[in-house]
């Protein structure tokens, strides 16, 4: 009966999110997830990120994107599916954490959460395989799988290195040893291939440097404010989670003490990163998801009465303020109607694409531009492409690697904000100089119109504040076409 059990129950919950996922499947490539799928790109063409191109982002979404990469046969990356996978597999084990009838709610809860709340920029990012890691770490977490454990908490670490906070939550008396073996195994996993090519320097460089350096610029006095107001405006759009959440912490508090400490370091987690993007919140959906099943297990088995009152109180804010909800929920439903849509063919690509930003309506990025400049690309001479700007996913597109380690601008452009910083983004300019005269582009793509919260100043003048890199590029290559925030340029012959 046990296994009927098993067998019945986990396949709902792991299918949901991937079929909720189905209509976003034809969304393209987010500036973050080019950049990731990039990087798994070269992963499969013998290449290491650090060693032979530049990134500050932890390794494992990186493994992750090589591996849809991979199955894929190197096809279009399919992130919506791979999204939809990570959601089902860690609500499966979010239900066996929390166990039994809270369990099944809770993981419901986050399959339709994480999908229907973190969308396109937020699809396929490192904090939907962190949550995977991190639940598989947490239920392992015994002394008989200590080991385990501390394997999937290095991987977690090893994809946003946020996961370190949760070492605490994983704990056990008694297992400090094993568990210290498994974090050790997964920093050699990681270590072995740059100790093998003598690429360690490089990894502590991009990994520990830059974004010590880098994270400082992040960190300011007007931060706490900030976090307060992009809390609210998140908590808004799940108001009867956090009710029910309420329920099961006055109601339950030893049964939910845990979820509660899962909760305060999942929000330390996103403080400490300091620029509260939309999909930094996405550890915090998981606790806030466990108790939310907790709480309507307590409101099912409460007496009708305070059901009742319960059912009021969850209705009260969206009766009063009926945008409250919708202002959260309605953009998922536009993009499902979208989706669905191109998916039948009454939408045509260009239409379904301009969608995805508007660069005439204020966006930072536009799809549409994207696809066009990588088609375009795809026809030109040339197997090398540079592109000024952090849009990697267009070397991607058109299959055109970055001839220079520095395969994104924003390590030679981003705000120095102290003696550190500046000497950090000066020293590598010079090694990106160094590198364009070595191994120059045959084509060369300056992106415009990108400017936004991290780096304020765009692309195109960006690069005209750097006079050296500047003057090569007016000497030694000529404009061909534009295509809408995209200037194509090829090397004079």
């Amino acid at each position: 009966m046990t296994t009927m059990k098993r067998i019945s129950t986990w396949p709902p919950l792991f299918l949901l999110p991937v079929f909720l996922s189905f209509p976003f499947v034809l969304e393209p490539l987010g500036r973050d997830q080019g950049y990731f799928a990039y990087g798994g790109w070269r992963i499969l063409s013998g290449e290491l990120p650090y060693a032979t191109f530049w990134a500050n982002t932890f390794p494992g979404i990186f493994w992750w994107y090589a591996f849809l990469e991979l199955i894929t046969g190197g096809g279009k990356i399919p992130v919506a599916l791979g999204n939809g996978v990570l959601i089902g597999a860690t609500a499966v084990v979010l239900s066996k954490i929390i166990g039994r009838r809270a369990g099944r709610i809770a993981a419901c809860a986050y399959g339709i959460g994480a999908v229907l709340l973190h969308r396109f920029w937020d699809m396929g990012q490192a904090e939907q395989l962190l949550n995977l890691l991190l639940v598989l770490s947490v239920w392992c977490a015994d002394r008989k799988r200590a080991v385990w454990a501390g394997l999937l908490l290095g991987g977690a670490i090893l994809t946003k290195p946020i996961g370190v906070l949760f070492l605490p939550f994983i704990w056990r008396k008694g297992a400090c040893r094993p568990l210290f073996c498994g974090l050790s195994s997964a920093a050699l996993i990681f270590l072995l291939p740059y100790f093998l090519v003598g690429g360690v320097k490089s990894v502590v460089n991009d990994l520990i440097i830059f974004n010590v350096g880098y994270g400082g610029t992040r960190w300011d006095v007007s931060l706490g404010v900030r976090f307060v107001r992009a809390l609210g405006q998140w908590l808004v759009g799940i108001y009867p989670a956090i009710v029910l959440g309420i329920v099961a912490v006055v109601f339950g508090w030893r049964k939910s003490r845990a979820l509660v400490l899962w909760l305060v370091l999942a929000l330390g987690a996103v403080g400490l990163q300091g620029k509260l993007f939309s999909y930094h919140w996405i550890p915090v959906l998981l606790p806030v998801c466990g108790l939310f099943g907790m709480g309507a297990v307590r409101v099912l088995e409460a007496h009708r009465r305070i059901q009742v009152v319960v059912i009021l109180f969850l209705l009260f804010p969206a009766v009063l303020q009926p945008s409250m909800i919708s202002r959260t929920w309605f953009p998922a439903l536009h993009e499902i109607s979208i989706g669905l849509k191109r998916i039948a063919g009454r939408l045509t690509e260009s239409e379904y694409l301009v969608q995805f930003g508007d660069k005439s309506a204020g966006s930072d990025f536009s799809a549409l531009e994207q696809h066009h400049a990588a088609a375009a690309l795809r026809s030109l001479p040339g197997r090398s492409l540079l592109v000024w700007g952090f849009e990697p996913g267009i070397n991607y597109l058109c299959k055109k690697p970055c001839p220079l380690k520095y395969v994104v601008d924003f390590p030679l452009t981003f705000l120095g904000r102290g003696p550190v910083a500046k000497e950090l983004r000066a020293r590598n300019r010079n090694d990106f100089l160094a590198g364009f005269q070595e191994r120059p582009p045959d084509v060369l793509v300056i992106v415009s119109g990108d400017s936004n919260p991290v780096e304020p100043v765009d692309s195109e003048a960006q690069l005209r504040q750097f006079p050296r890199l500047w003057e090569i590029v007016e000497t030694d290559y000529s404009s061909i076409e534009r295509i809408g925030g995209y200037q194509i340029l090829l090397r004079k012959e």
